[in-house]
């Protein structure tokens, strides 16, 4: 009669049970350089949506504003395709004065940072920024653009209106 050996270990089982745990960890090795990949794309993603979402909530919406040139909600526009002159000018000194209730106001999270800025370019060719949302940019700092074109009223009455560009940089 043969013996039954007892807590020996078949070939077969050990390579086996290697074989297992090297798939194991590669597929978690990999998994994980995925997810973080697939996160920075979506955090990216997601600034990119915010910074198109802002830039034509101001360039569409009228907005709501006190008459003082306090914001209830953003928004520049006349009637599309124009600006109004006053509420741009609200919106640029609300930036200075009120930054961080302004980015509430447009869903902005605090860690990010947000500049607004609206050109006009005049019959001379002259460019004249209308607002300038006062927060520096950051040198180097991987940040999004959203561009939106308009226009916008002469400063003298009865000239024509002047082609206005809306640049939104969020980061």
């Amino acid at each position: 009669m043969k013996r039954k050996l007892k807590g020996q270990l078949i070939f077969e089982f050990v390579v086996a049970v290697v074989i297992f745990f090297a798939i194991v960890i590669y597929t978690l090795n990999f998994l994980n350089g995925q997810v973080a990949t697939y996160s920075g794309e979506y955090y990216t993603e997601s600034v990119d949506s915010k910074a198109v979402q802002i830039a034509e909530l101001l360039v569409l919406n009228n907005g709501s504003w006190t008459p003082g040139g306090g914001l209830v909600v953003a928004g520049i526009a006349q009637e599309w395709p124009v600006l109004n002159r006053t509420k741009a000018s609200w919106l640029n000194n609300y930036c200075d004065d009120y930054y961080v209730a302004l980015m509430n106001n447009l869903g902005v999270s605090q860690q990010n940072r947000l500049k607004i800025v609206v050109n006009e370019t005049r019959s001379t060719g002259q460019v004249r920024n209308v607002v300038d949302c006062p927060t520096d940019m950051v040198p180097g700092a991987e940040r999004t653009e959203a561009r939106r074109y308009a226009l916008i009223p002469a400063v003298a009455a009865g000239e024509p209106l002047n082609p206005a560009v809306v640049y939104v940089y969020l980061w």
